[in-house]
C-alpha cells in the first residue's frame, strides 16, 4: 500500500490526493480511506499513471453497484466502460460543450457517482467545471427557496434535445423511446440532510406549476448560477494525461467547456448507482 496523502482543494469543493498508485485499488485499505474522502468532501481529484480498466472498475465498485446502463456504443469488455472521445470508433459524447448537469437524472435510480480518468488531452486545452449543488441552493434567496421546494422537474435522455438546449429549444416531444423520469428540483442529501439544487440541462417539464412559468424560472436560476459564479463553490479542473477525477453526481453539476474539435480528447467514464 502507497503513503497517500490528501488536502482540500482552493475552491473549497472536493479533495486532492497525492501519492496513490494503480495498483493500490486493489488493497481494501486503501479503497476504505477513499470511499471515506468521497462521502466527506463529494469529489476527489488525482493522478496516477497507468491506471487502467481493472484499477477503475475496482475504485466504482468500492463507492457502489458499477452500472452499464445507457452504456451503448461506447462500451468496453469491462462493465460500466465508457470512452467519451472524439477519435475512438466507439466513443461517445466526443464533441462540443455541454451545459451545466447531473447524469442519468432521467432514470431511477440516479447515479450516485461518476468517475472521470484522462487519456487523451487537446494540447489546446480542455476543461470541466464541478458546481455545488448544495452552494447553489444556499445561495437562493429565502422567497426563491420555498418555489422550487415543491418542484418537480421531468428529465429526458434525448442528446438531439438536450443540444438544442443551448438555444433554450423546449420542445416537449421527445424521440420515441427515449427515457425519461421525474425528480424533484430540491434533492436532499440522504448522509447530510442538507438541499441540493438538481439545476440540470435535461430538464424537459415540469411538476407543481405551469409549463412556461417553469420555463420562466429554470431560465431566472441559470442566469443566477452564472452572476453569482463566486459564491458558489466551483472546482474548475484542467485536464491532463492520468487525472482522474470521482464525484458525487447528486450534489455536484458537471459542464464541459468547449475544446479545439480537431484534437484528440478521450476520457475514460464509470457510472455508479
Amino acid at each position: 500500500m502507497s503513503e497517500f496523502d490528501f488536502q482540500a482543494l482552493d475552491c473549497g469543493l472536493g479533495v486532492e490526493v497525492t501519492g496513490l498508485a494503480a495498483d493500490d485499488m486493489f488493497d481494501d485499505a486503501v479503497l476504505e480511506k477513499l470511499v471515506e474522502l468521497f462521502h466527506e468532501y463529494g469529489l476527489i481529484k488525482t493522478s496516477i499513471p497507468g491506471f487502467g480498466e481493472p484499477h477503475q472498475y475496482a475504485l466504482a465498485s468500492a463507492i457502489g453497484e458499477v452500472t452499464d446502463r445507457a452504456g451503448a456504443p461506447g462500451q468496453s469488455k469491462t462493465p460500466g466502460m465508457q470512452y467519451v472521445s472524439n477519435v475512438r470508433e466507439d466513443g461517445v459524447l466526443g464533441k462540443g460543450a455541454i451545459h451545466f448537469h447531473h447524469d442519468h437524472l432521467f432514470y431511477n435510480p440516479p447515479l450516485k457517482a461518476l468517475m472521470l480518468y484522462g487519456i487523451e488531452v487537446p494540447e489546446s486545452g480542455s476543461e470541466t467545471h464541478f458546481r455545488s449543488a448544495i452552494a447553489f441552493y444556499d445561495a437562493l434567496p429565502d422567497d426563491v427557496k420555498a418555489r422550487v421546494d415543491s418542484i418537480g422537474c421531468v428529465h429526458l435522455y434525448d442528446h438531439t434535445k438536450i443540444a438544442a438546449r443551448e438555444y433554450r429549444d423546449w420542445d416537449p416531444a421527445p424521440t420515441p423511446g427515449s427515457p425519461t423520469d421525474i425528480k424533484p428540483w430540491v434533492w436532499r442529501d440522504h448522509k447530510t440532510g442538507r438541499k441540493a439544487l438538481l439545476h440540470s440541462q435535461s430538464t424537459l417539464d415540469f411538476e407543481g406549476i405551469e409549463r412556461q412559468e417553469g420555463i420562466k424560472l429554470y431560465q431566472q436560476l441559470t442566469a443566477f448560477g452564472e452572476a453569482h459564479a463566486d459564491e458558489i463553490c466551483t472546482y474548475r479542473h484542467k485536464w491532463k494525461p492520468d487525472d482522474l477525477i470521482v464525484w458525487n453526481n447528486l450534489t455536484i453539476a458537471h459542464a464541459r467547456l468547449p475544446f479545439a474539435k480537431e484534437e484528440p480528447r478521450t476520457l475514460r467514464r464509470t457510472p455508479v448507482i
